[in-house]
């Protein structure tokens, strides 16, 4: 079994899991276009700045562990429809695949074609 664990963005996190189940970490901006589950005040204040979830991302890479990006809020009171917030998924997406994550977990179906085009050139 496979274990996946929700990161601080504290890389002593990464430290303190080797040799255990544990393949990948998961997490996300604390605000960003697409938002998530939690409140952004619940959310690590490190991964508040995109220097520092980049960062977590390779230091994840280099102990042997994948990243997953949550993109996990339900709806988008219809913005996803509009030509603006397409465009505000795309620059997203761009970025979460510039900074070399993995995996995405969306909650929102609408997502998987935005992200199918963002990580065809990958």
């Amino acid at each position: 079994m496979r274990l996946s664990i929700s990161t601080p963005f504290d890389n002593a996190l990464i430290d303190g899991i080797k040799d255990t189940a544990v393949t990948q970490v998961f997490g996300k901006l604390n605000n960003d276009y697409v938002g998530g589950g939690l409140e952004p005040h619940n959310l690590a204040s490190a991964s508040s700045d995109k220097k520092s979830v980049e960062d977590h991302v390779k230091y994840a890479h280099k102990h042997g562990l994948t990243f997953n990006y949550t993109l996990n809020a339900p709806c988008l009171d219809n913005r996803e429809f509009t030509n603006e917030g397409r465009g505000e998924l795309r620059k997203l997406l761009d970025w979460i695949s510039e900074a070399g994550v993995d995996e995405v977990t969306v909650a929102n179906p609408q997502f998987i074609g935005a992200i199918n085009s963002a990580t065809m050139y990958r």
